[in-house]
């Protein structure tokens, strides 16, 4: 059983590393549009399984550059 939960794990982990190394490519003009209009993308994993990505965006502080993002996963 532990197992099983260990290889769910790492599934979903290659698709999250996969949607951080896009949003790395990306300007960071785009990615402060992200925070107006989240990305939402359907994704299959290793699994052959369906998920829905999700990335919002926040500003740290009133009137920076810097931006946090958040990267959600969930079983489509």
């Amino acid at each position: 059983m532990a197992d099983r939960f260990v290889w769910q794990v790492h599934l979903r982990q290659d698709v999250l590393d996969d949607a951080m190394a896009e949003l790395r490519d990306l300007l960071h003009e785009v990615l402060r549009r992200i925070v107006e209009q989240p990305l939402k993308k359907k994704v299959r994993g290793r699994d052959q399984k369906p998920y829905d990505l999700r990335v919002t965006a926040d500003w740290v502080a009133p009137g920076s550059e810097d931006l946090e993002m958040v990267v959600r996963l969930k079983r489509g």
